[in-house]
């Protein structure tokens, strides 16, 4: 039996009054079933439905239905990629803070946070001028440029701000 498994079941979920079959929810998640199920009468099916996936017919029903659950997944997240790009669009927070923003009273809205943004401009003018990033570092430190816990910026922080991010 393939990873140890001994019996496979595909139980129904009961939501709101309709029955549906458990499944994996990617179709390569499937080749586990089909390599048991392979054997005859190997342990395997769907009690409440009376499939028996060692069978043709089963393996029709269980390729259609991990399909479907494949396609389900892939669509909920297209959807919420496409939600949090919109609410990117919006000005709205997405995760974190970005460099350079902050959130407004409303909690939701992002501003320009005028400091960060002025230590971003610096940052890139010093780097034009062929400043190291730990120098730059040092040096918005020096003009009292902090990052939001209160210390100086390290030199990952600068790559960021200067958009050389790889190479920190």
């Amino acid at each position: 039996m393939p990873n140890g498994v001994g019996c496979i079941c595909v139980w129904m979920a009961h939501d709101e009054g309709v029955s549906r079959a458990v499944l994996p929810r990617s179709v390569n998640n499937r080749t586990v079933i089909y390599e048991f199920t392979k054997k005859p009468y190997a342990p395997c099916g769907c009690p409440s439905l009376f499939y028996q996936y060692y069978t043709i017919s089963g393996r029709l029903v269980l390729n259609v239905l991990t399909s479907v659950a494949q396609w389900e997944r892939e669509t909920i997240g297209e959807r919420t990629s496409q939600a949090l790009q919109y609410k990117k669009c919006q000005g709205e927070r997405v995760g974190t803070v970005a460099m350079g923003k902050c959130l407004s009273t409303d909690g939701k809205k992002l501003v320009d946070n005028t400091q960060e943004q002025q230590a971003i401009t610096l940052a890139k003018q010093y780097r034009e001028n062929g400043l190291s990033l730990r120098k730059i570092a040092t040096k918005l430190a020096e003009q009292r440029y902090l990052n939001r816990l209160g210390s100086m910026y390290n030199a990952r922080s600068i790559a960021i701000m200067v958009g050389e991010a790889s190479n920190a």
